[in-house]
């Protein structure tokens, strides 16, 4: 039984002023629900944001858009999406029978409730407009995003080529409805793709939406938003579908590791790129087809593809300490985190990190290597700890004796915090001695943020 609906209003086009874009065209819909946050019923604008030279291509025709962005909090909270404008009638088909069940059915790590899609369908295939045609994929500047660039400027049939680096702000969110933040983030990532695009002779989508202010931050389990990629970033393809013919969804996973039952990261927190494989053909239409790319390589097999090609290593940035306010030196990375260290550690064990001077302090990196190494394997025991390993056997990388070392100090910190970590006070103690500086070699932007410390 639905537990509320979420009505989404026809789409309609207008031109607003942003201070991102300037003049800017917006898709948007007028979505009432029941906010998850304050259980008030309310009636609110959902908007999707682009530059205005992209408005031929929008599509208010169809409530593709609108119904896949909502699709997660509707699972997660139970509403059924009923909608005025149709939709596509094969999308729907497959979200309905499909996807929406088996996601309700088989994600044991926090409940989703059955929900069903309301409204009219059509079969009728869009009708591109002259210059469309075109294939993107999400830029996040990290390694799968620029194996994908890579891989997909390369296509056998020139046609499925990339043309197009979407940048959106689906991958950020503030609990505190901060949008200024969040704006100020996008657009400092949005001028870092667009500096790569015209490195390699691409575009840019950039869009700005919303749509994480209709999903829930303030009351477990909150992830829905961040976790479900595929169906939010899918909705902006949509969007844009008179225009794209392709979009590639990068993979963090390969096809061995596809589940939908288990805590399925090595992080201890959902990651929704587990069952993208599944996702992506739900979404695919007549209109717009969403491929998965190279599910089938290894994040260090990725690094290997990447390692000599020149714009990952002017603008691969893998950093989450950069957006905690971390201090990153001038550089896309502060080599400290748990991603840079596991990037880093990839490019060791190939014999490539030199390659990355440009985005990372090597030097640093390795006139710390014990520490650092060690510490990222002994913080972590997943797939990416025992892939190094094998490829710096493989290319007869050396491991000094003092990184196993780092590695049981980092083991016994990782059970203490553990045990501790979620005592703030104990957390405020531990960051007012510096002990995580003093032991781990660096404070992050978390502590900073949070702490102010």
């Amino acid at each position: 039984m639905s537990r509320g609906v979420i009505h989404i209003s026809a789409p309609h086009v207008r031109h607003v002023e942003s201070e991102i874009f300037g003049e800017a065209v917006r898709l948007a819909a007028d979505v009432s629900m029941t906010n998850p946050n304050t259980g008030v019923f309310e009636t609110r604008e959902l908007h999707y944001d682009f530059e205005r030279r992209y408005e031929e291509y929008l599509c208010p025709e169809r409530s593709d858009t609108f119904v896949m962005g909502l699709m997660s909090t509707g699972l997660e909270n139970g509403y059924d999406i009923e909608f005025e404008a149709p939709m596509t009638e094969r999308l729907f088909q497959q979200m309905n029978d499909d996807y929406i069940p088996l996601m309700a059915k088989y994600n044991a790590n926090f409940p989703l409730y059955p929900m069903k899609l309301i409204g009219k369908t059509t079969d009728e295939s869009l009708q591109k407009v002259s210059g469309g045609g075109g294939a993107a994929t999400g830029c996040s500047c990290g390694v799968d995003s620029f194996y994908t660039i890579y891989t997909k400027t390369r296509c056998s049939v020139k046609k499925y080529n990339l043309t197009h680096l979407l940048v959106s702000s689906t991958g950020f969110h503030d609990t505190n409805d901060d949008r200024e933040a969040i704006a100020k983030e996008f657009t400092k990532i949005l001028h870092r793709v667009k500096s790569l695009a015209q490195n390699i002779g691409l575009d840019t989508l950039g869009c700005f939406t919303n749509l994480d202010t209709f999903y829930k931050f303030f009351q477990p389990p909150y992830v829905a938003f961040y976790y479900f990629y595929a169906t939010n970033l899918g909705s902006i393809a949509f969007a844009l579908q008179k225009f794209l013919d392709v979009y590639y969804h990068s993979s963090t996973y390969s096809y061995e590791d596809l589940a939908l039952h288990k805590l399925m990261s090595y992080g201890g927190s959902l990651d929704g790129s587990f069952f993208d494989l599944f996702a992506l053909p739900c979404m695919s239409t007549q209109n717009l087809t969403f491929y998965s790319c190279d599910s089938g390589k290894t994040r260090v097999e990725k690094e290997a593809a990447i390692a000599d090609f020149e714009p990952a290593q002017k603008y691969l940035s893998v950093c989450s300490d950069e957006q905690d306010g971390g201090d990153n030196h001038g550089m896309n990375n502060c080599s400290h985190c748990e991603k840079c260290l596991r990037t880093m550690a990839g490019f060791y064990a190939l014999g490539k990190l030199d390659n990355f001077s440009k985005v990372f302090d090597v030097q640093g990196y390795k006139k710390d290597l014990s520490r650092r190494l060690g510490w990222w394997l002994g913080s972590k025991n997943g797939a990416f700890q025992r892939e190094f390993l094998d490829y710096a056997a493989q290319n007869n990388v050396h491991i000094p004796a003092g990184v196993y070392v780092w590695k049981g100090i980092a083991k016994f910190w990782k059970a203490m915090y553990k045990v501790f970590g979620n005592v703030r006070f104990i957390r405020k103690i531990l960051y007012a001695l510096k002990l995580d500086y003093l032991i781990k070699g660096y404070r992050s932007g978390y502590a900073h943020k949070k702490y102010g410390v």
